[in-house]
C-alpha cells in the first residue's frame, strides 16, 4: 500500500503553474485487499484485480462501490479489469470469450 501512495504522488505533473500540480496521467491500481480498494476509491481511474476467481472479483467490486459511496465518488468513474490466468478449464474459455460485467 505504501508503494501505491508513492505512485499516486509521482504521477502528479510538475511545474504546471498550479499549486499541487494537476493530474497528467490516469492512475491504474491493481490488487484485491480492502486497504488497496480504499486507495483505488480515492485516487484511481482504473482498477485491476488479478486471478480467475470471478465470484471474488464481483465481491471485491461491490466493496469498491461501498468505499466510493462512503467518500461521495461515483463508482462508475472507475474502469475495472481482471487478469484471467490461462487454464484448460472450460470456465476460462467462457470468461475469456465473454465480457465480464462486475455490476
Amino acid at each position: 500500500m505504501k508503494m501505491t501512495a508513492i505512485s499516486a504522488t509521482v504521477r502528479r505533473c510538475v511545474g504546471s503553474g498550479r499549486p499541487g500540480g494537476t493530474w497528467c496521467h490516469s492512475i491504474t491500481i491493481g490488487g484485491r485487499s480492502a486497504a488497496t480498494l480504499r486507495v483505488v476509491a480515492e485516487h484511481a481511474d482504473r482498477w485491476n484485480i488479478p486471478g480467475s476467481d470471478i465470484d471474488d472479483a464481483v465481491r471485491r467490486s461491490a466493496l469498491l462501490d461501498r468505499f466510493c459511496a462512503a467518500i461521495g465518488r461515483d463508482p462508475a468513474a472507475i474502469t475495472r479489469s481482471i487478469v484471467l490466468n490461462q487454464s484448460s478449464d472450460e470456465n476460462y474459455m467462457h470468461y475469456a470469450t465473454n465480457y465480464v460485467d462486475f455490476t
